[in-house]
């Protein structure tokens, strides 16, 4: 049997990492971005509690208010079914429209399947040669682009973005080839 002391147990424990903003000044009308930085979360969930009533405002990427200003929330731009011909090029793009830059990064998923484009055949490729690109950057919110070229009917699936820190999106995309690609174009 393996006991562990308070002191090993305590530095186990998540805690807060004090070391951002705690003050926000917004001019009314503007979004504000209120930080929180919890270190070794491990499997546990943030949650956010609004003070003078106690109101759970979000847990983890789960919102629990219907005041639409409290959430996190991903969407792929474009429609839930993509349709592309063969041979072809297509590119999903996942948008977080509200949150803080500490939101991490976005991971694309094929099914249940990671998508790792420099651990595939992109790996020893220059960037203009790859076929799998995977683009993520900050403007006034966090996108992550999913580029495909030449693709194959084995690229017909269902794709999801999923955020470190806001709810996943999904979208299916459809790799037509054949007498039934000339509809495509």
């Amino acid at each position: 049997m393996m006991t562990t002391t308070t002191e090993e147990s305590a530095a186990l424990q998540p805690y807060f990492d004090f070391d951002v903003p705690r003050n926000l000044t917004v001019t009314v009308g503007q979004t504000g971005f209120l930080h929180c930085r919890v270190e070794r979360l491990g499997d546990k969930d943030v949650a956010w509690i609004r003070k003078r009533d106690i109101h759970i405002l979000t847990t983890g990427a789960s919102t629990y208010t219907s005041d639409q200003r409290f959430q996190l929330r991903a969407r792929i731009l474009g429609p839930t079914d993509i349709f592309v011909k063969s041979d072809s090029e297509i590119t999903m793009t996942c948008v977080i429209q509200q949150g803080p830059h500490e939101l991490g990064t976005i991971f694309w998923y094929k099914g249940s399947t990671l998508i790792e484009p420099l651990a595939q055949e992109n790996e020893l490729l220059p960037s203009e040669k790859r076929r799998i690109i995977v683009e993520t950057d900050w403007t006034d919110v966090l996108t992550s682009r999913l580029r495909i070229k030449r693709v194959v009917q084995s690229d017909t699936g269902n794709y999801t973005c999923v955020p470190t820190m806001a709810k996943s999106a999904s979208v299916y995309a459809h790799v037509i080839s054949g007498k039934f690609a000339s509809i495509l174009m």
